[in-house]
């Protein structure tokens, strides 16, 4: 469990490929940051296009101001 109660858990479905069952991915939407191609090293795996619209939502209710933007 994470100690940032907004954080998003990453389930096995939300997975497309990648994935360590042996740890709990979290995402944190309130987290926005531009990642440049070649800094990315050993990356995890890959999340389906519906949990990606959910973590964009939230992001986005972050922007706002609206931090209860809920899917």
């Amino acid at each position: 469990m994470s100690d940032l109660p907004d954080n998003i858990e990453v389930k096995n479905k939300d997975w497309v490929v990648g994935n360590d069952p042996a740890k709990t991915s979290y995402c944190s939407p309130w987290v926005l940051a531009t990642v440049k191609h070649d800094t990315v090293a050993g990356p995890q795996g890959y999340l389906t296009d519906e949990f990606t619209r959910e973590i964009v939502q939230q992001s986005v209710g972050y922007l706002n101001g609206d931090v209860n933007s809920k899917p």
